[in-house]
């Protein structure tokens, strides 16, 4: 009679004792794979916010330095307070002329040619007036 019971239980699609134990030990290897997961997940996350607190700590700092620098650069560009010099005139001859050309839009190169002159010295004339 037993078996009769048995075999009316497995028709009816109930599972036997030792699927159920299988069933069993599948939830819990499942649920240990689950945890090891979120532990693991935890632990990216503490790590990702550690790496973003520090990127923004350097966003900071690198903020403060330029803000530094800006002000620094705004106080260099302010106007004299004093009246403007005027670059006075060369004594020279030659850098007079060079001036006065470069004046009227003449090119290193041109004023080089009509004044037969040197390229090299012509642009240096010009550039040490503009450094001055």
């Amino acid at each position: 009679m037993m078996r009769l019971r048995k075999r009316a239980r497995r028709r009816a699609g109930e599972p036997s004792a030792h699927e159920k134990v299988e069933r069993m030990r599948q939830m819990r290897g499942m649920r240990g794979d689950l945890e090891d997961l979120m532990v693991e997940i935890d632990q990216l996350a503490r790590r990702f916010g550690a790496q973003l607190d520090a990127k923004g700590l350097q966003l900071e700092r690198l903020i403060e330095e330029a803000d530094r620098r800006i002000a620094r650069l705004e106080a260099l560009g302010r106007a004299p307070d004093g009246p403007v010099e005027e670059q006075p005139t060369p004594e020279d001859p030659l850098a007079r002329s060079v001036y006065d050309l470069a004046d009227k839009g003449a090119d290193a190169t041109k004023i080089a040619h009509e004044l037969n002159e040197h390229v090299g010295k012509v642009e240096l004339i010009l550039a040490l007036r503009n450094a001055g």
